[in-house]
């Protein structure tokens, strides 16, 4: 299980203070102990589609005979072609109950039915109030900073792998560009994962009445 709370706490290494004082991680043997408490992170979610037979196939292979995605038409397709709701997860999960790490996390909706599914909607975000009661999340890949915490999320029921390398970065805002996550994330065998960044503000000579203020961010 995996509970989220949105708010600072201090280091997993003090649990007597901040959050974890309110609502400390259960005791190692203690009934519910596995569950993953985060109390402080910062992450990017991508959200989209993917080719539906592909993941079907990718599912088969890993020997899942049972669950499937939760698929879209595909109204560039033909003969009735539906993509697959998915969702890739990067962050930084700086204070939980076993520790700060990094993760990638693939994700996807799916049913444990004998038929594929085809939802009435046009998109991730389109197709959340229209998701089944079958619907669960299925993990399709993890991939942590550190064999640690591949073996900590594993312990919590997620089938987490060490990536071969795996970076997030933050850069602060300058006058021509806003402030940016960047990411880099190899399988562990060395192949590329996912890279990539995002820009999470303005540039500071956005904040400047003249524009362009020599990176001075508008501040008199």
């Amino acid at each position: 299980a995996l509970t989220v709370g949105a708010a600072d706490g201090r280091s997993a290494g003090d649990r007597g203070h901040g959050l974890f004082a309110a609502f400390p991680p259960p005791a190692p043997g203690a009934a519910g102990d596995g569950t993953h408490f985060v109390y402080e992170a910062e992450t990017v979610q991508l959200v989209g589609t993917a080719d539906a037979a592909a993941v079907e196939s990718f599912l088969r292979s890993r020997g899942d005979a049972r669950w499937r995605p939760l698929r879209i038409a595909d109204p560039g397709g033909a003969g009735g072609a539906t993509r697959a709701l998915l969702s890739v997860g990067i962050g930084d999960f700086r204070n939980t109950s076993t520790g700060p790490y990094l993760e990638l996390a693939v994700a996807l909706p799916a049913c444990p039915d004998e038929e594929p599914l085809v939802l009435d909607c046009a998109n991730f975000i389109a197709c959340q109030d229209r998701l089944p009661d079958c619907a669960h999340t299925y993990m399709l890949r993890s991939l942590a900073s550190s064999p640690g915490a591949a073996a900590r999320l594993r312990e919590g029921g997620v089938d987490s792998a060490a990536a071969g390398d795996f970076r997030f970065e933050r850069l602060e805002a300058t006058a021509q560009a806003g402030r940016r996550l960047a990411f880099l994330v190899t399988e562990p065998g060395g192949e590329d994962m996912l890279q990539g960044a995002i820009e999470t503000s303005p540039p500071l000579s956005a904040h400047s009445p003249g524009g362009d203020d020599g990176g001075r961010g508008g501040c008199p």
